[in-house]
């Protein structure tokens, strides 16, 4: 416990008065501190995409997530068992390229979700092998999202 006394001095009144604010207002500081009174800064997240559309066999595939500030930390966590992360990427601190697997599907097209520093990433597995993968990018500043579409040959 901090306890302030007034302060005598041998100099002027005035200054004794100065010093003895001063401590007041650091004893405040300190104390609100302590008492989590005074707020951390805030975290911003985005993801550089929001869905991904994958093949069925099983692979890997990542998204970026920017944080700011850069000592802001983030967990990550999916909603299904055929959706793993690693350990490495189930948290951090900063921006990051969190990377992910997902198991093969033979059946119906499947849909899992990750969610990444509160934000949702919708992976999407298809059943079809057909090489064609679609995503959809996060909206920019202006609200606009961008899909694309890359096939292999």
């Amino acid at each position: 416990m901090l306890a302030i006394t007034k302060l005598r001095s041998v100099g002027s009144a005035k200054r004794s008065q100065s010093c003895l604010r001063l401590c007041r207002f650091l004893f405040c500081v300190l104390a609100c501190q302590a008492s989590g009174v005074v707020s951390a800064q805030t975290t911003n997240f985005t993801l550089g995409a929001t869905s991904l559309l994958v093949g069925q066999a099983a692979s890997a595939n990542s998204v970026v997530l920017a944080v700011t500030p850069s000592a802001g930390t983030w967990t990550a966590m999916a909603n299904v068992s055929w959706l793993p992360l690693s350990a490495a990427n189930q948290g951090g601190k900063g921006s990051a390229n969190v990377i992910f697997t997902y198991d093969e599907n033979a059946n119906l097209t499947r849909y899992g979700t990750i969610t990444i520093g509160g934000l949702t990433l919708t992976v999407t597995v298809t059943n079809s092998g057909s090489g064609v993968f679609q995503f959809t990018s996060a909206p920019t500043t202006n609200d606009t999202q961008r899909f694309y579409t890359v096939r292999s040959p």
